[in-house]
């Protein structure tokens, strides 16, 4: 079931929608996304934006990845636990600052984001690689990481990451 009004589509009418994939598709929606929305996937040419997310507060799997209209987590930031931010996404070390649970991130070819502090605690698979802007030292206190893509990164060296005893 699809809904359009004049401006494109209205979101409105999907109450209970828990996941959407609007990705490489420029449509043209002036509305905010459904706050039921657990899955969002807005990568490559779409212009969904921090204002279309900002009510879906219960977002935990977000992929932007070559999105740059999305600059902040902030809004689903206590349920997100994965994110794909990688090449030209918006977000960076800012939009990241409340993200304390998130276990997954992809942040390859994105070098805005450069740390992973905020939520060092609880991430467990990390990739960035190539231009990425995380080095070593932004990933000092990732004790719980099982899983690191670091292909042609130089920041980032190949020692192992030490672990709290």
């Amino acid at each position: 079931m699809t809904s359009y009004t004049n401006n494109g589509i209205n979101f409105e009418q999907f109450t209970g929608l828990r996941s959407l994939n609007i990705s490489s598709n420029y449509i043209l929606c002036t509305t905010r996304l459904p706050p039921t929305l657990n899955v969002l996937y807005a990568h490559n040419d779409t212009n969904v934006n921090d204002r279309m997310v900002s009510m879906c507060t219960h977002l935990k799997k977000l992929i932007v990845y070559n999105n740059p209209n999305i600059i902040t987590c902030a809004p689903f930031a206590q349920h997100l636990v994965e994110l794909d931010a990688s090449f030209n996404c918006g977000i960076d070390d800012v939009g990241l600052q409340t993200c304390y649970r998130l276990k997954k991130l992809d942040a390859g070819s994105n070098p805005k984001i450069t740390t992973c502090v905020p939520f060092a605690k609880t991430l467990k698979s990390l990739n960035a690689k190539d231009t990425c802007g995380i080095t070593d030292y932004g990933l000092r206190t990732c004790y719980r990481l099982k899983i690191l893509r670091a292909i042609n990164n130089p920041k980032i060296s190949r020692r192992p990451i030490k672990t709290k005893n």
